[in-house]
C-alpha cells in the first residue's frame, strides 16, 4: 500500500464528503460501498479473533495484513486528481505545503518558496510528505529531478538534486479545486 495507515485501520467518507469532493452520487455510492466491505470484512475477522482467543496474536496480524486493501484497489482505477478528491472526502491528506526554507539548502537554491504546494517530485503525484520523503532517496543521489510547485495558483517547474530538500513541510486536506 502507498499509505502508511496501520493494519485494520478504518477509513472514513461520508456520501455528503464524496458529493462535496465533487463525485456524482453514483460514484460517491460505489466509493462509500467498497470502503464498507473493506470494514466488515475487518469486523468479521476481529470477531472470529476475539471468540476464537487469538486476537492479540501473529496469527491476527497476519490475517488483517492479508485482507485486500480497498485503497490501493480504488487507487489503482483513479487518475491523480479523482485520488486527490477521494482523500479529501475520506480526510486524509492530499497535499504537501512548505512551512519552510532552510537557508542554503537546495530547495532555496531552485526558488522553493515558503506556501508552494509539492504537486510532483520526478514525475510521481504527491500527497503527504512520506511519499516526498521517500522520493528523495529513491533514484542517484545528486541526479536532477523535475520538481513541479503550486505558487499563487500556477504551476512552477523546478530542478532539485535528488536527496534532502531541506524543508519544513506539512501534509493537509485541502478542498479539491
Amino acid at each position: 500500500s502507498r499509505r502508511s495507515r496501520p493494519p485494520g485501520a478504518i477509513i472514513v467518507g461520508s456520501m455528503a464528503s464524496f458529493i462535496a469532493a465533487g463525485f456524482a452520487e453514483e460514484d460517491a455510492a460505489y466509493y462509500r460501498r467498497r470502503i464498507d466491505e473493506a470494514a466488515m470484512a475487518r469486523l468479521y475477522l476481529r470477531d472470529q479473533a476475539q471468540r476464537e482467543g487469538w486476537l492479540n496474536s501473529e496469527r491476527y496480524r497476519q490475517e488483517l495484513a492479508s485482507l485486500p486493501d480497498v485503497e490501493s484497489q480504488l487507487r489503482s482505477e483513479m487518475d491523480d486528481d479523482t485520488f486527490a478528491r477521494y482523500l479529501y472526502a475520506t480526510g486524509q491528506p492530499n497535499t504537501v505545503s512548505i512551512r519552510r526554507v532552510l537557508a542554503g539548502s537546495a530547495a532555496e537554491a531552485a526558488g522553493v518558496r515558503v506556501g508552494d504546494v509539492l504537486v510532483r517530485y520526478d514525475g510521481e503525484r504527491l500527497y503527504d510528505t512520506q511519499t516526498v520523503r521517500r522520493a528523495t532517496r529513491t533514484g542517484q543521489a545528486g541526479e536532477s529531478v523535475g520538481v513541479e510547485v503550486l505558487r499563487n495558483g500556477r504551476t512552477i517547474q523546478l530542478a532539485l538534486p535528488r536527496g534532502p530538500i531541506g524543508v519544513s513541510m506539512s501534509s493537509e486536506s485541502i478542498p479539491p479545486g
